[in-house]
């Protein structure tokens, strides 16, 4: 009898275990206890005005005041007539392509699936590949993938079945993720090549997934690393290292070229290629800019190069700047502006004085004419002929915005009349403003 019982006993534990630990519910993933979240991220703050509308059981639709998103909810799908909000948000997924939307009322379940329709563009598209899904945050602040998603490669419209409301977005099967994509030269970018569990292998819209997403790929999984599809990197077309402090993960920092590179080639694709999927390659595109604009005798000039130098020495810290014109078109090319001794850091300096600063070479601004057969500065002399006591510096504003050490960036402006050869002429009026890494001399 009590050999029957014990049995009993261990049929229905075993019972009560199987029900404790029952296999997911992939249809809703709110009735599963031990649902396996993804990675936890923050929720998206507000980018754009909300979009208002009420719907009822008949259905309809609802386009955002951004135009890219249109969600079109079928009849039936509605019990009562519902206002609806959708607003667009901070896309926060590890692998999140374009913008997120809040729809509420949250949680609302449709009895027929809604169609969230994305007019995506290539910037939105820059660093993904693979397939393509839809995703929604949960309330612990993971992500999960809902559905597949189709893309259109004429129209660039991404569409997606929805079920219910929520933060949403458009997800990537993989993601080269950068920090910043418009540099300007010496400038560097964190990259990290992020991808979705193996277990996203979509095979229509209508698929239920709940897949965890977003992991950042280990370095194990990258075969190259190409820019504009070549292996071999110089300073001409930017470098890509490795941060040593990351391990094995796959994040990475593009520096781009040390010099502004010209117009027609001012966008680099840095590439990487996998090894699990044979010829796969993710593509980001980084566009490269002037970081400064010289106004000269009111004529404006974008196309420019800045280089910024610092040094410490025993005489004091200089700061030192140059900003050379690349289409050679302004009254002055390679124009520069320095402290020779008596930079403080970050603020405005008044660059004036008489004939001893010649002498103590305190500062420096001007720079040579374009054809090469004088110079300007803001130096010149009252009277015809070149004696030191007549000697007179115009004022010049030299403000330095922001600075904090070498390698890092440093901007600002200057504002100043330049005289040829030091004559008492009509002057040159330059305005610049100027942003660029600093550089230990």
């Amino acid at each position: 009898m009590n050999h029957v019982f014990s049995s009993v006993l261990i049929i229905s534990l075993l019972f009560l275990w199987a029900c404790e630990t029952r296999l997911p519910d992939t249809k809703d993933p709110s009735k599963n206890p031990v649902y396996r979240p993804g990675t936890v991220t923050a929720f998206g703050k507000p980018i754009g005005p909300a979009t208002t509308k009420t719907i009822g059981p008949e259905g309809g639709s609802l386009t955002t005041n951004d135009g890219k998103l249109t969600l079109t909810i079928p009849s039936g799908a509605l019990s009562k007539s519902t206002p609806f909000s959708v607003e667009p948000i901070e896309n926060t997924a590890m692998v999140g392509v374009g913008t997120s939307y809040r729809i509420t009322p949250e949680e609302i379940k449709f009895n027929k699936p809604a169609t969230f329709a994305y007019h995506s563009t290539g910037e939105d598209l820059n660093g993904a590949a693979g397939a393509l899904g839809l995703a929604q945050q949960q309330a612990e602040g993971s992500w999960a993938i809902t559905r597949k998603a189709e893309l259109d490669n004429t129209t660039g419209r991404i569409s997606a079945k929805l079920t219910k409301t929520g933060r949403t977005s458009i997800v990537s099967k993989y993601f080269l993720y950068c920090t910043k994509d418009t540099l300007i030269p010496s400038e560097e970018t964190t990259l990290e090549l992020r991808h979705i569990d193996e277990s996203f292998k979509p095979t229509s819209p209508e698929e239920e997934l709940f897949v965890p997403l977003g992991i950042l790929s280990t370095v194990s999984e990258i075969s190259a690393w190409t820019v504009n599809g070549k292996s071999t990197l110089d300073a001409q077309t930017g470098l890509i290292k490795l941060k040593p402090e990351n391990a094995n993960n796959a994040r990475f920092y593009y520096v781009a070229p040390n010099k502004l590179p010209a117009k027609e080639k001012r966008q680099m694709a840095v590439g990487i290629k996998l090894i699990k999927e044979a010829g796969a390659q993710l593509v980001r595109n980084i566009k490269i800019r002037s970081a400064g604009v010289l106004i000269v005798d009111g004529k404006r000039y974008e196309d420019i190069d800045i280089d910024i130098s610092h040094q410490i020495h025993e005489n004091g810290t200089s700061y030192f700047v140059k900003i050379s014109e690349q289409s050679r078109s302004a009254k002055i090319v390679d124009f520069q502006a320095g402290l020779l001794g008596w930079f403080t850091g970050p603020k405005s300096y008044t660059l004036k004085g008489d004939h001893r600063e010649l002498q103590k070479s305190t500062f420096f601004i001007g720079g040579p004419a374009r054809d090469g057969g004088a110079s300007y500065s803001t130096m010149y002399f009252e009277e015809t002929h070149a004696e030191l006591d007549k000697v007179v510096f115009d004022p010049a504003e030299l403000n330095v915005e922001r600075f904090t050490a070498t390698n890092e960036i440093s901007s600002g402006t200057v504002v100043c009349n330049l005289y040829r050869e030091g004559k008492k002429t009509t002057p040159v009026k330059v305005r610049a403003s100027f942003s660029a890494i600093a550089n230990a001399r």
